[in-house]
């Protein structure tokens, strides 16, 4: 076994440190100490980081955050400033006489939040020096650390938080804690894998079991078919495409059933062409019900009816809508000629001529006299208005001077007092020449509404010749004559209608529904009308009819069935190929399982077998040491280790032909003082190196029992390197005191003092 110690320990970006390096000076001991948060714990999470790739802590903290968390990748764990692009973590050791650094670098990208040490860390540089020069990179192997590092976490180093965590967790889980102890996490990760991948292969099996089953019952109700006779393909459907119609039709069990299998697609053929003649009945009266049916049926009658006077009911429309409203409009203040375009228009054939062109020459003279009329009387009443303002100015200052002449118009007369006459006369004069006016208008008036009324007169008569009435008229205004001339057409292809002017609606309405009801066909009940409506809306359209025989149907059934033979025989090969690819699997499955079971069972022999070769390996030595660390406990005498089978677990016993575990009556302190023995154990019969780390002993086990550790380690390792670390200074200066005393080089490195050297640096 090699002599192994730390010379330095150094990291840059690395948890709260931008750079720094510890020196450990070849010492065969050292205290790491200083009060809690000043870095002793990087120092030991550096060398197990550099040793094992990872801080196993860490790892557990994993299980604590949900997957699908999301954290900010801002500030990332273990680096100290995101700025700095890089992580690295050196070790230095000497090793015999050779000067060995190991070291791990990583980029700062690589990290993520939180960490994962599969991503990081993965590559381990080892160097030497020589003449204090770092030489070439060397093989691992080379100086027996394989090995070591291998066992580092399990053999050689205690981290603080291996043993509060156990002081922190349940005391059923303590027993679980007791067997990662005996390094068998990865035999149990293991033998978890393995059961779970059982448990999904006996799932798949089952699954792969069910298939079988399936697919078994489905050949023994399958015909197997076979390849016969071939027959010509034909078409039936011309003017669309139908799957089963086609060359190569894929047929299944449920497309076969609807087209060759009872009332299927073929036989509603053969029912349609049996029964052409009755669907053409059928569909015929449906027709015909549908036209007794139309809500343009009730109406129908007073169509025909009104058929030949359409032209004399659009024109007593016109008359009543278009004529009458512009007669009635007509009077002196409204001579404005809408009516000529109407009855040279619409009535021009049923008004006299001379009529037409009295009336239009009429409007011709009166509107030129009411133009006049209107701008005379405006002129009029403006002159009037005006003479009076200058009569009123002429009475009021001019008729003070005794004028003769007059102002208005500059007439002389004989005095004053004629000339006022005048004045008034004259006012009279204007004043009655303007109804004079009006009176002739009025008078032409009246002239053109005497010829009016002779033209609504005369109108009044043609429409009594031609008996319309107003009952008549208001059917008119309600019937669609567009749409009953297509009903009409519909009606006639069932027989014709004679339509005579003395008939009446009501005489219509019985012939209508007596001649359609007569133009049915009598049916045959027993058929299946709907069926056949279907056949034909669905396929027989789309058909060529000389396509559509008996003849035809057969062929398409023949080469559909040698079709379907052809798949069945197809189909049943294809169940019977998966059913032998399930077989396939679940034999795979089968295979697997008994294999994965005789796995379990080596591994869990393994692990028994490995447990109890280490419990027999260490009792002894554990039983030593778990009795000198807790001296004041069993009277000095140690535990024994014990494995009991039927729980499946490892017990600390204080007899050994006891089943109750000694961790019941144990103080916190004690339960730790067990794993600073059993690693202690494990350290001095196992490892590789003599090297043994512990981090903050006196921290977590009571104070008598610290007696018992500082004596147990100084003189069971004292050809060890160990490295310690205590936030009390009097326990450091004590360490450091005890194994100086025995021999063993002891340094106390008060870290506290370098954090503060380092800030005063900043």
């Amino acid at each position: 076994m090699s002599k192994i110690k730390i010379v330095s320990v150094s990291f840059e970006n690395f948890k709260g440190f931008e750079k720094q390096e510890v020196l450990f000076d070849r010492y065969q001991s050292i205290i790491l100490s200083g009060k809690n948060g000043f870095g002793k714990t990087t120092v030991f999470d550096a060398i197990e980081l550099v040793f094992t790739g990872k801080i196993s802590r860490y790892e557990s903290y994993l299980s604590f955050h949900r997957q699908n968390t999301k954290f900010s990748q801002y500030a990332l764990p273990l680096i100290y400033d995101i700025r700095i692009p890089q992580v690295v973590i050196a070790v230095t050791l000497q090793i015999d006489d050779e000067e060995v650094v190991l070291y791990r670098r990583e980029q700062k990208d690589s990290f993520t939040n939180p960490i994962h040490f599969d991503r990081v860390f993965n590559e381990l540089k080892i160097q030497y020096k020589k003449d204090g020069i770092l030489q070439d990179e060397v093989y691992r192997g080379q100086f027996g650390l394989d090995d070591f590092m291998n066992s580092y976490s399990f053999l050689n180093y205690v981290s603080q938080e291996e043993a509060t965590s156990f002081l922190k967790s349940k005391e059923s889980d303590r027993a679980e804690q007791i067997n990662k102890l005996f390094n068998t996490t990865k035999i149990d990760k293991q033998i978890d894998k393995i059961t779970k991948i059982d448990k999904k292969l006996k799932e798949a099996n089952r699954g792969y079991k069910a298939q079988i089953e399936t697919i078994t019952r489905e050949l023994s109700e399958m015909d197997k078919g076979e390849e016969g006779n071939i027959f010509d393909y034909t078409r039936l459907v011309t003017e669309k495409e139908f799957d089963w119609d086609m060359e190569n039709p894929q047929l299944s069990y449920e497309k076969f059933n609807s087209v060759l299998g009872e009332n299927g697609i073929l036989d509603c053929l053969v029912y349609y062409f049996n029964h052409q003649e009755d669907y053409s009945k059928w569909k015929k009266n449906k027709k015909i019900d549908a036209l007794l049916s139309s809500p343009l049926f009730p109406n129908f009658p007073y169509y025909l009816v009104l058929f030949y006077q359409q032209y004399q009911y659009k024109l007593y429309d016109a008359f009543k809508t278009k004529l009458l409203p512009a007669v009635d409009k007509v009077s002196i203040d409204n001579l404005g000629d809408t009516i000529s375009p109407i009855v040279q228009g619409i009535f021009k054939d049923e008004v006299d001529i001379d009529l037409q062109e009295k009336i239009k020459s009429k409007f011709q003279m009166i509107q030129p006299v009411c133009r006049s009329a209107s701008q005379l009387g405006k002129a009029l009443v403006d002159l009037q208005n005006e003479r009076e303002k200058m009569k009123s100015v002429f009475y009021k200052s001019y008729a003070a001077l005794n004028l003769k002449d007059c102002p208005l118009c500059g007439q002389g007369y004989e005095s004053t007092e004629v000339l006022k006459s005048k004045i008034d006369n004259y006012e009279r004069v204007i004043s009655e020449a303007y109804p004079e006016l009006q009176e002739g208008l009025g008078k032409m008036t009246n002239e053109l509404k005497e010829l009016l009324s002779l033209l609504i007169e005369t109108l009044q008569v043609k429409f009594d010749e031609w008996n319309l009435n107003e009952e008549g008229y208001t059917k008119f205004k309600e019937l669609d004559f567009d749409a009953y001339k297509s009903y009409l057409q519909e009606i006639t292809k069932f027989g014709g209608i004679e339509i005579d002017l003395e008939k009446t609606a009501e005489d219509y309405y019985s012939l209508l529904q007596q001649r359609l009801n007569d133009a049915k066909d009598e049916l045959n009940e027993t058929l299946d009308y709907k069926r056949l409506d279907i056949t034909y809306g669905t396929l027989v359209k789309f058909m060529n009819q000389a396509y559509l025989n008996l003849e035809n149907i057969e062929k398409k059934r023949n080469y559909l069935l040698s079709q379907w033979n052809a798949m069945k025989s197809k189909l049943y090969r294809a169940k019977e190929k998966q059913k032998q690819i399930f077989e396939c699997r679940k034999n795979f499955c089968d295979q697997k399982i008994n294999s994965l079971k005789k796995l379990t069972t080596a591994l869990t022999d393994y692990k028994n077998d490995y447990l109890e070769k280490v419990i027999s390996d260490i009792e002894i030595l554990f039983y030593v040491y778990s009795g000198r660390i807790m001296q004041e406990n069993y009277y000095g005498r140690g535990l024994f280790i014990k494995k009991n089978s039927s729980l499946k677990r490892v017990l600390f016993v204080s007899e050994y032909q006891s089943d109750v575990d000694a961790l019941y009556n144990l103080s916190s302190g004690q339960l730790v003082s067990i794993i600073f023995a059993f690693v202690m154990a494990l350290n001095k019969l196992y490892s590789s190196q003599s090297f043994i780390a512990i981090d903050d002993p006196v921290q977590t086990i009571d104070d008598i029992n610290v007696w018992g550790f500082i004596e147990t380690i100084r003189h069971a390792f004292k050809d060890s390197f160990i490295l310690l670390s205590t936030h009390e200074d009097e326990y450091a200066a004590l360490l450091r005191y005890k194994l100086s005393k025995i021999g063993i080089p002891a340094k106390c490195i008060d870290m506290s003092e370098i954090r503060s050297r380092l800030d005063v640096v900043e």
